[in-house]
């Protein structure tokens, strides 16, 4: 990990172990915290002890009663919890659904009253939001590295985004990402991967976005195989150390077109968010190579459109009309549906899930793409895939990319 450390400043700030959740809350000068915490997770890694050991010193109350794809009465309710205690810092330790429950919390707390119009958008530059200090317990969202937060109303994604929801501190304990079940692993980790191939080609990509999205992309790339199938330790840090790079390169750039497309199909139909992401991410790669000049999203141009989605393309060694089928390949190895239909998404429903895609992430993507291109997009990811190219053959391409 020592060879990307200098990829770890300024914000947020890193440590590697929870025990220093204490003396952080104390260099905050945090008298009263919420700790927003996945209780499964800590129980997994043996570690609940240890950790309200260090809000000991606090007034602090502990708030778990949030589901996969956060609701906004749950941020509401976490919110008004820690306006009870009067917070000045707020703990998260789980996955990005704890981490998002932690950041509305962070964000309503001082009023909770306002929470209910921060769901419509509104009131989000008057919040004075709280510090958070973020405990990821998955290899996936990067949440714990982006100042924005996802939450759904009503059955709708809403993205809430206010500079302060950046963690002032990510905790990288790799105790509970060793203690990760392996259908978790896999999916978050796919969610990684999609990150930091989508931040390489984003519109809002910048030069260090895309330093952190290739640094991160590779080791996701070379250790999740390792990580879910042997729960290999080695492989599940690097998982940790790549999730969290490619978090910070979105945090920059932002996410494109298949998560926008992600976020209808979880809902949908339950699949985990970071699975939803892959089933599309390597079909848009195969969109995007076919841009023409009249599709490019300014400022981008047609041949850093093309050499931003071959060098996303190059971290699992293909080109990006072989992406869909690699991407199919590592998720059967992963064991989980290699494409729509598997994964028991109806047919008939393509064109309203294109008509329904998140706008905010879509308008992020390189190339303009209609609602009837985003259909037939999901048609060729509804069923399995088709080998166009050989690795070996595109992979001295890229080379001179």
């Amino acid at each position: 990990m020592e060879e990307h450390e200098h990829l770890l400043t300024p914000s947020p700030s890193v440590c590697w172990n929870v025990e220093l959740v204490g003396s952080l809350l104390a260099d905050l000068g945090a008298r009263n915290v919420l700790v927003v915490v996945d209780q499964r997770a800590l129980l997994a890694a043996g570690l609940g002890r240890e950790v309200f050991r260090q809000t000991a010193g606090c007034v602090h109350e502990e708030f778990s009663d949030f589901e996969p794809n956060p609701s906004w009465q749950s941020g509401a309710a976490a919110a008004r919890l820690a306006g009870e205690i009067d917070a000045d810092a707020v703990v998260a330790i789980g996955g990005g659904s704890c981490c998002d429950v932690a950041k509305v919390a962070a964000l309503g707390c001082r009023n909770p009253r306002m929470v209910d119009a921060l769901a419509r958008g509104e009131g989000i530059t008057e919040a004075r939001p709280v510090p958070i200090i973020a405990v990821p317990t998955t290899s996936g969202t990067g949440s714990e590295a982006t100042h924005f937060a996802a939450i759904y109303v009503e059955g709708r994604k809403v993205s809430v985004t206010h500079p302060s929801l950046l963690p002032t501190v990510a905790v990288l304990d790799d105790r509970f990402h060793l203690a990760m079940p392996a259908q978790l692993a896999a999916a978050s980790g796919m969610d990684a991967l999609a990150q930091a191939m989508e931040s390489m080609w984003a519109v809002g990509a910048t030069a260090e976005s895309l330093r952190l999205a290739e640094a991160g992309g590779r080791l996701v790339a070379a250790n999740i195989e390792a990580s879910v199938c042997g729960g290999d330790p080695d492989a599940r840090r690097a998982m940790m150390l790549g999730s969290h790079l490619a978090g910070r390169a979105i945090n920059i750039s932002k996410t494109t077109a298949a998560h926008a497309l992600s976020y209808q199909l979880t809902m949908r139909y339950g699949l985990a968010h970071g699975h939803a992401v892959a089933l599309t991410v390597g079909h848009l790669a195969s969109a995007i190579e076919n841009a023409t000049a009249d599709d490019c999203v300014a400022p981008l141009n047609l041949s850093e459109i093309r050499v931003r989605v071959r060098r996303a393309a190059s971290l699992l060694g293909v080109g990006p009309q072989d992406l869909p089928a690699r991407i199919a390949s590592l998720l059967d190895s992963l064991g989980l549906a290699c494409d729509l239909r598997t994964a028991g998404v109806d047919r008939e429903a393509l064109p309203q899930l294109a008509a329904d895609v998140d706008p905010v992430r879509l308008n992020n993507n390189p190339r303009r793409m209609s609602t009837a291109e985003l259909t037939g997009m999901l048609e060729a990811a509804w069923g399995p895939p088709v080998i166009t190219r050989t690795q070996h053959s595109y992979a001295s391409d890229v080379a001179s990319v």
